[in-house]
């Protein structure tokens, strides 16, 4: 059957087709272009926290979870996971200076994070193991 004929369940001629292809073309554009500019708005909503910066309080390192070390200057995810997997395999940590035990992380890198991390008690509140 002719797409002009009579007949044709849908009369749709070759200039309404077009109209709609580019309309349809112009929506996925649209939407696709939304959906990027909200991903880049998440990605900028959690930033590194500055050296230089002033906190209202100090990261706990024997409480964080990766996410939340991975906030830290200098500390990226990786370093945030070996952090998290020296806690859990040695136990807490007793002082700051204990965070150089990781490997990788010198005691210049842990000394520029004193003013922004804290050693609280451990979770389980036990001694960590000797």
């Amino acid at each position: 059957m002719d797409a002009k004929s009579p007949q044709s369940r849908w009369p749709v001629i070759d200039r309404d087709q077009v109209i709609l292809y580019i309309l349809g073309v112009a929506l996925v554009a649209v939407l696709g272009v939304r959906a990027a500019m909200d991903k880049r708005r998440a990605r900028r909503s959690v930033r590194k926290i500055a050296a230089s910066q002033t906190l209202r309080y100090r990261i706990d390192i024997n409480r964080a979870d990766s996410a939340e070390l991975d906030l830290l200057p200098g500390i990226g995810r990786t370093f945030a996971e070996r952090i998290v997997a020296d806690r859990e395999t040695r136990g807490p940590y007793r002082s700051v200076a204990d965070l150089a035990r990781v490997s990788g992380l010198s005691a210049d890198r842990v000394k520029s994070l004193e003013p922004l991390i804290t050693v609280g008690p451990a979770e389980t509140g036990g001694e960590p193991p000797q």
